[in-house]
């Protein structure tokens, strides 16, 4: 039933999509990742020496900055590397 009714306000109201100004939909946009994604408590919470806090930050900044594909390569090979290390069992770990 949720898909059905999905799929009307799809048909019915994506020719009025079109009347939206585009500055519009941007601001909606930019209000909606601030108040998500860059939380001032998140940040607040991050720790230096949690495992993935800095590949949080990179991607966030990314993100913001370059470009989200760029993000999300730079985060999948910077977790992938993090898995790498905490698994080698002759590294050290940084939690303390």
């Amino acid at each position: 039933m949720h898909a059905m009714t999905l799929l009307a306000i799809l048909l019915f109201a994506a020719p009025l999509a079109k009347f939206i100004p585009l500055t519009v939909l941007s601001a909606i946009f930019v209000c909606r990742s601030l108040t998500n994604m860059g939380d001032g408590r998140k940040f607040r919470e991050c720790e230096a020496v949690e495992a993935g806090s800095g590949t949080w930050l990179v991607t966030f900044l990314l993100t913001v900055f370059a470009d989200l594909t760029v993000a999300v390569e730079a985060g999948m090979i910077m977790g992938a590397l993090g898995v790498h290390q905490q698994s080698d069992p002759a590294r050290p770990r940084l939690r303390g």
